[in-house]
């Protein structure tokens, strides 16, 4: 995967106004560069963790079982997101007592699918 620097939208930094945090965002990269040594890994991590090619985001409200949640009057938390072939899945959770768990189960268990 190639990353085209004229796509960025920013203009030039300004290394007039550096601060600790850019510093310790260069220092980083510099780690990452002495760490692995290849600049293909380097370029990748960069981009990953600076995020400049930001990956899509899957919608939790989307989801057939958000949506039975919903319905059933369940809250889902979102616990935050795990890398799948260069997506982002919502981790979710739910917690309640077993009685409307079980309420829960029923509203699943004839869900319809549209």
């Amino acid at each position: 995967m190639s990353f085209d620097l004229n796509n960025l939208s920013e203009e030039m930094f300004n290394y007039d106004n550096l601060n600790d945090e850019h510093k310790k965002a260069a220092v980083e990269i510099l780690r990452l560069m002495q760490q692995h040594g290849d600049p293909l890994i380097v370029n990748e991590l960069v981009k990953k963790n600076f995020a400049l090619d930001p990956m899509p985001k899957i919608n939790p409200e989307e989801s057939l079982f958000v949506k039975a949640c919903k319905e059933g009057g369940q809250y889902v938390n979102i616990q935050g997101h795990v890398e799948d072939n260069g997506v982002l899945y919502p981790v979710c959770s739910i917690t309640d007592d077993i009685r409307k768990l079980d309420q829960l189960f029923g509203v699943i268990k004839d869900f319809k699918v549209e």
